[in-house]
């Protein structure tokens, strides 16, 4: 089964919206700069068991939705 993390901004039990295809994600606040810290298994010899961790930054829409995560090679840079 496809992996995904999905949020809600209503009491409603239905997810408001996909964020990206991974799961233990972590939302981190660094300088007013939102970023999303999570892990794959893309890299050469990554598997289902074998990830690597990464951050790609987290925006958000004028209504306040999350906007869906780009994940990225390059990560936040520096």
């Amino acid at each position: 089964m496809p992996e995904k993390v999905a949020y809600a901004m209503r009491r409603s039990v239905h997810g408001r919206g996909s964020l990206c295809e991974t799961n233990r994600p972590c939302i981190i606040d660094f300088k007013r700069q939102y970023l999303f810290v999570y892990h794959n298994g893309v890299l050469m010899g990554g598997s289902s068991h074998r990830r690597s961790v990464c951050m790609d930054h987290l925006s958000y829409g004028e209504d306040g939705e999350m906007k869906k995560v780009v994940m990225t090679d390059e990560g936040v840079g520096r």
